[in-house]
């Protein structure tokens, strides 16, 4: 299904707006399904069969949608499949709690930990395992917001009605996914080509750039990387999806183009930095602003390519010839060092400007051979039981979030049930639920917001419940909610946190349990929800610090494999996929380091790890990254020197560089300087070039290699230090 064309290329500065932008993603559209679906469904049922039922149906597809998440048509139902069964039954065994009133109140509270434990123990699946979790743990406390059954069929009922609305919202989400396909596909890549765009006004910038500033520049871009490496995952693994129709698969080469063009961005940024260490002159200031100007050409290019996909609207023709003419002027301005780069950075631009330009079935035949290799690309929609497995460990960082969570969800049931108001547990559960999150960063910035989206919240509730809107309009109210909070919870909490509590508190209205609503006394409950999930963050703490080990032996991994393709002896026209595999799983595991290090700047200074220890790793690995990429692309061309003469040396090296990389002894004070040298090679390189480049890859590598140890040892040595 495409969206119709909308005609805002008139006013150029909404190109621009941030706001706008994130109103036409993926995520906010989404939220707009989930709560037409929500709309439509519940006042259908109303109809049907009246209020008490559709407000029971109503809890099951509020339950379902928090699973419902952007993903490709294909998946939908796998995604969604742990709740169709694992959700019924939480709420079965609240609503039988109350069946026996003098054990009711420890029974109850015995599920809210046991429930609350279970649920978080999704996020051992990672991002699309967190909302599961939170939507059973919601499961209970929704139950705990209805009312008492009177007996067993009551109960049996009410239970039966849930299971409905599930079913029902299930049906919606996989209609709505196939409804959505393309588009989503099309949003996920603007979303990602517009993040690459951030990524070149800030390499521009710190191109420009010198001392200080310049180093500061440096780690907002390592952080932009890892933001950029997260968004192309999520155009990969919707956009790779079996493309089939010529809209599809243009969608697919311009992903492609897009990251080529990411990997010779860094190959640019690293052959400028390193001009000083083969002793050539630094760009002069004339040189510096040209390259800035230029990626900044390239920025707004992206910029009108992500406006397009966005709007569904047209680019200016000719396009790429216009790129290709700028290019020529700034060749004559940029350092001589950098233009094979430069050439090589303009040509994929000038790919992934021809594919948004024209329709048509133009890459059909050039991504044909590559289509078997994608499913290997994105994220699996299964959910197997190993990462369960290994997070049943004393120090994994997800058996003690769901410890923590489980703790605090009974200290704040208990305090909730003996305050001197009214009693509202469920409302301090749900804020400690959606307030706690896996690391002490995301907790701080998350505890404002939802005090100040309680209060917006509450006032909105007061004003549409003075109107006294009828049942219909409630319904409609509720599915309002649901939508924004569910489309914005990841994008702006503060609207979220807003959209759901006025989604909660009409929901205990329509289920008769709010009585008489009290703003006060609902911020104060929110209050102390917030309190407690600050309070208990510091309760079993997974720091970051303690993430290293693992984080670091992946990196080291990722960087052997990807060695071993780039030098080893395979065919490369088979190996090619293994190679672009092993190198997205380079810049994933530097993501993962990334975000460790930005979140471990928000904890208390006593346990950060060494900062500036993982920013150097962090470079070093993009470095090395960048030559064996550059080694690769030389053996794909051709050349001079015999496979006889080279592939010796290729082994030689490949063995230097897996011992440099394995080992866990070398000071990082021993490492000889780095050098790096471009991506882009000449077809006919000889043989004593190829051999100085193999030493600079062995010499990055064994620089890398001393960090990585140095990293690994600073954990061991503060355990040492703490036992003494």
């Amino acid at each position: 299904m495409q969206m119709p064309p909308l005609n805002l290329e008139a006013i150029p500065s909404l190109r621009h707006s941030v706001w706008l932008r994130m109103l036409l993603g993926h995520r906010v559209l989404n939220g707009l399904s989930v709560g037409l679906g929500l709309a439509v469904m519940s006042v259908l049922v109303y109809l049907a069969a009246g209020p008490i039922v559709a407000a029971s149906a109503s809890v099951g597809m509020l339950i379902l949608s928090i699973g419902d998440q952007v993903s490709p048509a294909r998946g939908k139902l796998r995604q969604i499949a742990p709740l169709l069964w694992m959700a019924a039954p939480m709420t079965a065994a609240v609503q039988f709690a109350h069946l026996v009133p003098d054990h009711s109140t420890a029974v109850i509270g015995a599920l809210v930990g046991i429930g609350g434990f279970i649920g978080m123990l999704g996020t051992a699946w990672g991002l699309r395992g967190g909302p599961l979790g939170f939507a059973l743990l919601l499961a209970i406390v929704f139950a705990m917001s209805t009312p008492p059954p009177i007996d067993w069929r009551e109960a049996l009922t009410h239970i039966a009605w849930f299971q409905v609305g599930v079913l029902l919202s299930a049906a919606w989400a996989v209609f709505s996914a196939r409804m959505l396909n393309l588009r989503f596909r099309t949003q996920a890549l603007a979303d990602a080509i517009n993040e690459l765009a951030v990524m070149l006004r800030q390499q521009g910038a710190r191109l420009a750039a010198t001392g200080d500033r310049r180093e500061n520049q440096l780690r907002a871009l390592l952080g932009e990387q890892a933001t950029l490496a997260d968004k192309l995952q999520t155009a990969r693994d919707l956009v790779l999806d079996l493309p089939a129709t010529p809209r599809e698969l243009r969608l697919t080469g311009m992903l492609v183009a897009a990251i080529r063009l990411r990997e010779q961005a860094l190959t640019c940024e690293l052959e400028l930095d390193m001009q000083p260490a083969r002793g050539r002159a630094p760009p002069t200031v004339a040189q510096a602003q040209a390259l800035e100007s230029l990626w900044g050409d390239f920025s707004a290019h992206l910029d009108r390519v992500c406006w397009a996909l966005f709007t569904g609207g047209e680019l200016p023709a000719r396009l790429a010839e216009a790129l290709t003419a700028r290019t020529v002027d700034a060749q004559r301005a940029v350092p001589p060092a950098l233009r094979s780069a430069v050439d090589a950075m303009c040509a994929e631009m000038q790919s992934l400007l021809r594919l948004a330009e024209h329709g048509g079935d133009e890459p059909r035949f050039a991504l044909a051979e590559q289509a078997r290799d994608w499913p290997r690309f994105r994220t699996s929609m299964r959910w197997p039981i190993a990462p369960l497995k290994r997070a049943m460990s004393g120090h994994s960082p997800v058996l003690r979030y769901a410890l923590r969570v489980s703790i605090a969800l009974l200290a704040g049931y208990n305090i909730g049930l003996h305050l001197p108001w009214a009693a509202h547990p469920q409302w301090i559960l749900l804020t400690i639920a959606v307030v706690m999150r896996t690391n002490i960063a995301q907790t701080l910035e998350r505890r404002n917001q939802r005090l100040i989206g309680t209060l917006i919240g509450c006032v909105l509730v007061t004003a549409l419940l003075s109107l006294k809107p009828s049942v219909p309009a409630q319904f409609l109210i509720l599915a309002i909610g649901a939508g924004i909070a569910h489309g914005f919870a990841q994008v702006r909490y503060l609207v979220a946190a807003t959209a759901a509590t006025v989604l909660a508190l009409i929901q205990g209205h329509l289920l008769h349990t709010a009585g008489e609503f009290a703003l006060f006394e609902r911020l104060a409950d929110t209050l102390i929800g917030t309190a407690l999930a600050w309070a208990f963050s510091y309760v079993l703490p997974a720091w970051e610090r303690r993430q290293l080990p693992a984080l670091l032996k992946r990196l080291r991994t990722a960087q052997l494999q990807h060695a071993k393709v780039a030098l080893g002896g395979a065919e490369l026209s088979t190996a090619n996929a293994d190679w672009r595999l092993a190198r997205r799983e380079v810049h994933d595991s530097l993501a993962a380091i990334g975000l460790a290090a930005q979140r471990a700047q928000r904890e208390p200074r006593a346990v950060q790890p060494p900062l500036d220890l993982l920013e150097r790793v962090q470079l070093r690995s993009y470095r090395l990254l960048a030559q064996l990429g550059g080694l690769r692309t030389w053996r794909e061309q051709p050349r001079a020197l015999p496979d006889a003469e080279a592939a010796p040396m290729l082994a030689a090296h490949l063995a230097r560089i897996t011992a440099a990389l394995e080992s866990s002894s070398k000071p990082a004070a021993s490492v000889a300087p780095i050098e790096a040298r471009t991506e882009t090679i000449s077809g006919h390189e000889e043989a004593a070039q190829l051999r100085q480049r193999l030493r600079d890859a062995a010499d990055e590598a064994r620089a890398l290699g001393a960090d990585l140890a140095a990293a690994q040892a600073w954990e061991a040595a503060r355990l040492q230090e703490k036992q003494r």
